[in-house]
């Protein structure tokens, strides 16, 4: 646990810190109680050990940020070292491929590609509680930006704020294309509210 609080209490974490990390264990608790009865709660509450697992992907998920392509890679991997060498959860095939595949789909690129009837409950609600924070009024959300375009400039120190911008301008125009923001079924109620934030965001980046 020390190495992660590390991890998460770095100066450059802006945006990917402890902060995010207790909103999205926050909100699973909420979920597991409000949405009980949905398939996908369900899943992961009656099957052994796969709540354990959330809340370790939940920990590991963010756990290399380098803004590179295999951030989520080398996270999914660590996690599942840890698991095995801590011996916390015996880890068979299927807590290995809940463990990486899920990690792997917080890209939010493709995550679609990586379910399958195994990992798919556990998949839908890791990705789900990843981008909640998108949810709520719009100042908050440009504040979040705001945040993560600060994270980069310290990760990424070679790049320029015009530049993280342009970036964060490209993601959010691919984003917003997505014909599913979320997984979920009880989530599709908060879909009007990313997509506003995002395209009012989208609007206000003056490059």
């Amino acid at each position: 646990m020390k190495k992660l609080i590390n991890a998460y209490t770095a100066p450059e974490r802006k945006y990917h810190n402890l902060e995010h990390i207790t909103k999205m264990l926050t909100t699973w608790g909420l979920w597991k109680q409000v949405y009980a009865e949905h398939a996908q709660i369900k899943e992961i509450m009656k099957t052994p050990n796969l709540e354990d697992v959330l809340i370790h992907n939940i920990w590991y998920h963010d756990y290399v940020i380098t803004y590179g392509e295999n951030d989520e890679m080398h996270s999914a991997k660590a996690a599942l070292s840890d698991l095995i060498k801590t011996n916390s959860i015996a880890v068979d095939d299927t807590v290995a491929m809940n463990t990486i595949l899920p990690i792997l789909a917080t890209k939010h690129k493709g995550e679609k590609v990586l379910f399958n009837s195994c990992v798919l409950a556990m998949s839908s609600v890791l990705c789900d509680l990843d981008i909640v924070g998108m949810v709520g009024g719009y100042l908050d959300f440009h504040n979040k930006s705001c945040n993560i375009v600060d994270e980069i400039l310290a990760i990424r120190g070679e790049m320029t704020r015009s530049a993280v911008w342009q970036a964060r301008k490209n993601w959010i125009k691919v984003f917003l294309k997505r014909d599913v923001i979320f997984l979920l079924p009880f989530n599709q109620r908060l879909t009007q509210s990313v997509r506003d934030n995002l395209t009012q965001e989208l609007n206000s980046i003056q490059i």
